[in-house]
């Protein structure tokens, strides 16, 4: 249950199956579900009261538990006192009588320990003393300051000696338990809950549903047996199917070491699936509204799955290219999408940002409404999950990549930016950097820069929108232009000329509120402008279908 440093944070996480053991659990966190440093805090103090009082939690000889836990009986025990000794409560103190006939005990000790004990298991978290506090005050015991070598304190690692030899790898097994568990696949795995006219929404913690666990067969029931009328496309670690329980329309996603677009060692995808189960249950990612909603997962002899509440209409990848993809959809889209890479970047401390590192249309879900759906958490990295060192050997898809990134290994915001960028890029121009076209970003890079290069004015009127957008009554010729400049500032080639991903939501915006309209006569004129600009890329022209 260990949370934080090179581990995921799992302090808020909603719904979790292990919860500590009885009598030792902070009842702050009983009553607001949400795990801190003084709930360790509290739980030091339950082991300490156990130490010097020589008393338990529960006596294992009872088989009831309506026996008072230790931090209870010490609060009544210590108020018996106080109230007997009066003005002398320099005397109080709960060790037990046994350990007082100890040869280096002193009653001052005793009162320490109880003082501080007591202090720990106070129901005010904002009672409690931190951790180093505690320590300090039991470094000033009196059998320690005159018995330090007895403690080993002789020789206590300091700031200036203290050093760190090796860290090992950290390997996570946090499904084993849940795999001797034997559960039933409920009728009902995903509750939805809508507002009513006259009422609020139900608290978010109150309506989420912790993921449960599938086994394969599930997974094959709710795909048909995986059949091709469902199958959606792969994604970089395996592939995506739509699937139904019941009447509810659901989206499947498979992990596969076969199946892909990137090298996967032994553990990766297991390793990949529990930083996901620890993402999707954290309350921030729960209430994003381009953020899946897992229902339940498969981890059954390597065979790995998720399951989303999401009627998707297919991977943006499969949309690009398609007309029913309007102008005014794909603008919005890209917002969506900006605003999302936004939230992931804006963690507040102590967490850095996060990075997903592997933005491209084939990890993109779209829903029915054309709205943006983020699935793969395959590589994403900060936040919750830290800044630990990822698997170096696993990259997002080469041409989505900045080319910084790839020369240093060294992934920063902008590096999501650039990925962005050429998604935008893509949006636009109905065009996709695979098969037959694999020089897409660096034709469109030469091409703008082209354009630049030969009128003062010349990028003022350029625009790479597709010419079947002519005909979209949404699509707007200077909102074109505009959308083209923001996408190519962020494949920008000098990481330091991006735009910040929040300038990027704000042209977005901008861009959105006060639209122009274009008539034929600008559009016709604008393509016999830009008709004689030609590339010889890998000697083909890119001027086709572009404008």
């Amino acid at each position: 249950m260990i949370s934080g440093g090179y581990l995921a944070d799992k302090r808020e996480l909603l719904n979790q199956y292990v919860h500590g053991c009885h009598g030792y659990v902070d009842p702050d966190y009983v009553s607001n579900g949400k795990w801190s440093e003084k709930c360790d805090v509290f739980a030091f103090g339950v082991v300490l009261l156990s130490l010097i009082s020589k008393n338990v939690v529960l006596d294992k000889a009872k088989t009831t538990n309506t026996e008072p836990f230790l931090y209870e009986w010490a609060y009544s025990e210590y108020q018996k006192k106080e109230q007997g000794l009066k003005l002398d409560v320099c005397k109080l103190s709960l060790v037990h009588r046994g350990l007082e006939e100890g040869p280096l005990f002193s009653l001052q000790d005793g009162v320490i320990l109880t003082k501080l004990a007591m202090q720990c298991v106070d129901l005010n978290p904002l009672m409690r003393p931190t951790m180093n506090q505690g320590v300090q005050r039991m470094r000033k015991l009196c059998i320690i300051q005159n018995h330090p070598d007895l403690f080993g304190l002789e020789n206590t690692p300091n700031a200036s000696n203290f050093s760190i030899s090796e860290i090992g790898k950290l390997f996570r097994t946090k499904f084993e338990v849940y795999l001797k568990m034997p559960r039933a696949m409920p009728k009902a795995l995903f509750v939805k809950f809508t507002e009513n006219n006259n009422s609020k929404l139900i608290e978010k913690e109150s309506q989420y549903h912790a993921p449960i666990i599938l086994t394969y067969d599930d997974l094959k029931k709710i795909t048909d047996g995986f059949s091709g009328e469902n199958y959606i496309d792969i994604h970089q670690f395996g592939k995506l199917y739509h699937g139904k329980i019941g009447c509810q329309e659901v989206t499947v996603k498979t992990l596969e070491a076969t199946v892909g677009t990137s090298v996967i060692e032994d553990g990766d995808n297991e390793n990949r699936l529990n930083d996901e189960l620890v993402l999707l249950q954290h309350p921030r990612f729960i209430s994003h509204p381009n953020i899946v909603k897992m229902i339940g997962y498969c981890y059954e002899d390597g065979r790995l799955g998720a399951v989303y509440d999401l009627e998707s209409l297919d991977c943006l990848v499969n949309l690009i290219q398609k007309d029913g993809f309007s102008w005014g959809c794909r603008i919005d889209f890209a917002l969506k999408l900006a605003g999302l890479i936004k939230f992931l970047q804006d963690s507040k401390p102590p967490y850095t940002s996060y990075l997903l590192r592997n933005l491209f249309p084939n990890n993109i879900l779209v829903d029915k409404s054309y709205n943006p759906k983020l699935f793969n958490f395959g590589m994403i990295t900060g936040g919750i999950l830290n800044d630990r060192e990822r698997a170096i050997y696993v990259h997002g898809w080469k041409y989505y990549i900045d080319p910084y990134t790839n020369c240093y290994e060294c992934y920063t915001k902008v590096s999501d930016i650039y990925s962005f960028g050429m998604v935008l890029l893509n949006l636009i121009t109905k065009k996709l950097q695979i098969g037959d076209n694999p020089y897409f970003h660096t034709s469109m890079r030469n091409l703008y820069e082209q354009v630049a290069s030969r009128s003062r004015h010349g990028l003022k009127y350029f625009s790479l929108a597709n010419e079947d957008f002519k005909d979209d009554p949404d699509f707007d010729i200077i909102q074109s232009r505009r959308v083209t400049r923001l996408a190519m500032q962020c494949i920008h080639e000098d990481f330091w000329e991006r735009p910040t991903i929040g300038q990027v939501v704000n042209s977005l915006k901008k861009l959105k509120s006060s639209r122009t309209r274009g008539d034929g006569g600008q559009i016709v004129n604008h393509v016999k402008k830009l008709e004689t600009v030609k590339l010889n890329v890998t000697g083909e022209g890119v001027g086709d279908n572009l404008w």
